[in-house]
């Protein structure tokens, strides 16, 4: 396995913990004034949950991550300070939680108890099934393998995990490259976990007849991230009407289970949105600028609408030169992978297959 992968998306712990999916940093409004807070259950989810553990993260400890035990399971649930109303742990509170309309959409939930008064908290996840303590068990490898994560990191994690080893492989004739990447899950094999805990979308791709597959990997762009092109933007053809923001993605290949860094490819670039007439202010940007309206151009991969695309040549073994091409459609998981001698335009090898879409919030 890879001793080192570059970590794309990585900033400072405190900037990724308070703005984790861009989501907390939204939490601006007053709870005691805000029209959920003063909705009654009738139509939420309700429940009774009792709080496990409160940890704070960032140099004045400005956000709150909390974990609870209830009939859904473990429930995940972050809050900032100047917002959050502290929960007592070993207390039971009654828990209501905002419905959601739209994928990509913040998920509120509400507890009142002692010293919370219908209390608003961003939820990151509920992990179902397994027990509390066992939650807490994974979370503490997920941190010791990543000192970055977060408890909402490593409850994502988690949660996709259970997802993927209850998945059935998506095509029979690549099943024993599927059962390599669910043996890796299994085994929380770090890489993978990174992936899983940290990325917004994450497809696992599976040859047929071979134990080999590849992860296509992206976040999200986040609507507050845009901003006017920049000068060099400009320069390369971005419209100045256009907004920026930068982003990232990754090719990740794994040869008969172990991964292969020599066709691995990370690009770092820029994602590109159109504005609706003149509708940049943050909901319609929340709203449109999504990874499924924006652009996404880097080096070797781009990203527009449904489908991510990779293109590459290079040296091959007879010296002369071969364009590996892969395209993914993002909405169903069919992907196709190309070899073509550039010289000659001949097809060397043409691969067609299936992809496990890892659940995310955003599709």
């Amino acid at each position: 396995m890879n001793t080192y992968r570059p970590r794309l998306f990585y900033v400072a712990l405190v900037a990724v913990a308070i703005c984790n999916l861009g989501s907390v940093c939204t939490i601006g409004q007053n709870p005691s004034t805000s029209t959920a807070a003063a909705k009654s259950c009738v139509g939420l989810h309700c429940a009774f949950v009792r709080i496990v553990h409160v940890t704070s993260y960032g140099k004045n400890g400005d956000l709150k991550y909390i974990i609870a035990s209830g009939k859904a399971g473990t429930y995940i649930l972050s809050c900032l300070t100047f917002e959050c109303q502290v929960p007592v742990e070993g207390k039971e509170y009654e828990y209501s939680e905002l419905a959601v309309t739209e994928p990509g959409d913040d998920r509120y939930a509400f507890l009142t108890g002692p010293a919370v008064q219908h209390g608003q908290y961003h939820l990151e996840v509920i992990v179902p099934e397994l027990p509390t303590l066992d939650v807490r068990a994974l979370i503490g490898q997920c941190q010791r393998a990543d000192r970055f994560a977060t408890e909402g990191d490593c409850g994502r994690w988690i949660f996709r995990k259970q997802a993927i080893e209850k998945a059935p492989c998506p095509d029979p004739g690549a099943a024993s490259a599927c059962k390599s990447f669910q043996e890796l899950v299994r085994a929380n094999d770090p890489d993978v976990m990174d992936d899983l805990a940290h990325q917004d979308h994450v497809y696992a791709c599976f040859l047929p007849g071979k134990e080999d597959f590849f992860e296509v990997i992206f976040s999200e762009p986040t609507p507050f991230g845009f901003g006017a092109p920049s000068g060099d933007e400009t320069k390369e053809g971005v419209p100045s009407n256009a907004l920026t923001e930068p982003g990232g993605s990754e090719f990740a290949y794994y040869t008969n289970g172990v991964g292969d860094e020599n066709k691995t490819l990370h690009n770092l670039g820029t994602w590109i949105y159109y504005p609706l007439g003149e509708k940049t202010d943050p909901q319609s940007l929340k709203r449109n600028a999504s990874s499924k309206q924006a652009q996404f151009k880097g080096k070797n991969i781009e990203i527009d609408s449904d489908r991510w695309a990779l293109t590459e040549t290079y040296k091959n073994q007879a010296g002369t030169e071969t364009q590996h091409t892969v395209t993914v459609q993002l909405a169903t998981g069919r992907f196709r992978e190309q070899f073509v001698l550039t010289a000659s335009g001949r097809d060397t090898s043409d691969t067609s297959g299936r992809c496990l879409i890892v659940p995310s919030d955003y599709f």
